[in-house]
């Protein structure tokens, strides 16, 4: 199947809607997009999420979408004057 990217935004956060309780298609924000070779990957998060997320991908050589749910456990800066350009561990 030839899918657009309109289109694999739409299923995308319907596949979405049917993981998330009370979640909705207008409540779902597209944060990063992404297609490589007739894939498609997007990442999709909504207030009601909290700290998880979504990320879906479309394969066009099986023709699947895919559906994983993260949560982020850490946020941080690092600026960077404190970047460690080292490898010392081994």
């Amino acid at each position: 199947m030839v899918m657009t990217s309109y289109e694999f935004e739409v299923a995308a956060k319907n596949a979405v809607v049917d993981l998330i309780d009370g979640a909705t298609v207008q409540d779902l924000q597209l944060v990063w997009f992404s297609h490589t070779l007739g894939n498609k990957k997007c990442c999709i998060w909504a207030p009601i999420m909290g700290t998880k997320y979504a990320e879906v991908t479309y394969s066009v050589g099986q023709d699947a979408i895919w559906v994983d749910i993260y949560e982020k456990v850490y946020h941080g800066e690092i600026l960077s004057d404190k970047f460690n350009f080292k490898v010392d561990r081994v």
